[in-house]
């Protein structure tokens, strides 16, 4: 009876073990296969971002594109004379400030200091006893703007290269400046600029 029993048991415990095996592999079957779709997605991900790179330093949105930049001249009484490059709408002062500032001797009337400045353009400086002998020479030394040429009009106080093609213009186009105070006629000359100017100019 006892060994009977036994083998009963036994039986029962194959049986059992015999219908939890597959389910337990069909469980596993089923992992298998959903993490190998996951595998899947993330692989077409990889493909899809090799296919699409962002571009190489392109700004990230709502980041500022950096600002333009120009170079300008700067000699004359300043400390360290030379090419200056400075962001695009500065000002002759920020010029001279890298420039290190005035020498000793540097006159700081002479350039307008709030002028902005253009690419290219060159700011000269000169000393108070230069600026002191060019008004003490009178009319007869300041330069005749319906003659002078390019060069000659660089050397007038607040003149870089772009204001003297600027006169240039609109002597070409409109003839001889009557008066002294015609030259402020001319695109970005003001009264004030003139002020600085009238002592070094003529008309004939």
């Amino acid at each position: 009876m006892k060994h009977t029993e036994k083998i009963l048991k036994r039986w029962l415990m194959w049986a059992v073990f015999g219908a939890l095996v597959p389910a337990f592999l069909t469980g596993c079957s089923d992992r298998a296969y959903t993490l190998d779709e996951l595998t899947r997605q993330d692989s077409l991900e990889v493909v899809e971002a090799a296919r699409d790179p962002e571009p190489a330093g392109s700004p990230e949105e709502g980041e500022d594109a950096p600002p333009e930049q120009i170079c300008v001249f700067v000699c004359g009484e300043v400390t360290c004379p030379g090419l200056i490059c400075l962001e695009a709408g500065s000002r002759a002062g920020d010029a001279l400030e890298l420039a290190g500032g005035l020498t000793e001797s540097g006159d700081p009337a002479y350039v307008n200091l709030a002028e902005v400045l253009q690419d290219g353009q060159k700011l000269y400086f000169p000393s108070a006893a230069e600026v002191s002998a060019q008004v003490s020479a009178g009319e007869d030394s300041a330069i005749n703007i319906n003659t002078a040429d390019a060069e000659s009009l660089c050397r007038l106080p607040g003149i870089g290269a772009s204001k003297a093609a600027a006169i240039l213009d609109h002597r070409t186009k409109y003839g001889r400046f009557e008066t002294p105070e015609d030259l402020m006629q001319v695109s970005g000359i003001g009264q004030a600029s003139f002020e600085r100017l009238r002592p070094y100019i003529r008309v004939n």
